[in-house]
């Protein structure tokens, strides 16, 4: 049991039109451990907003420019882009995905 929560394996970021430049979404795929256990281990895809455009996830993370509680609402402008950056973060990490 640990504090791990998520483990980011790859990303993609889209900026994001209504805000600062910096501000992007950050399509995660990794493992996400529910309730910091291992035995709850799942690879998922999340979205997250994040103020800058690095895609070092522990130093965007330790940096606090990943925002964990502030829910991503995607502008209906910026939909077309979210969804084909998660087609290509897709397409890039299913060779590498086991069967859940």
């Amino acid at each position: 049991m640990g504090t791990l929560v998520h483990d980011e394996s790859d990303c993609e970021l889209v900026p994001a039109s209504d805000r600062l430049p910096t501000t992007h979404y950050r399509l995660f795929f990794g493992t996400v451990h529910w309730n910091g256990s291992d035995a709850k281990s799942k690879k998922s895809y999340a979205i997250f907003l994040q103020e800058s455009d690095t895609k070092d996830w522990q130093k965007a993370k330790n940096e606090k420019q990943i925002f964990f509680t502030r829910p991503p609402h995607i502008l209906e402008k910026d939909l077309d882009a979210v969804l084909r950056a998660f087609d290509v973060l897709k397409a890039r990490v299913t060779p590498n995905v086991k069967s859940m």
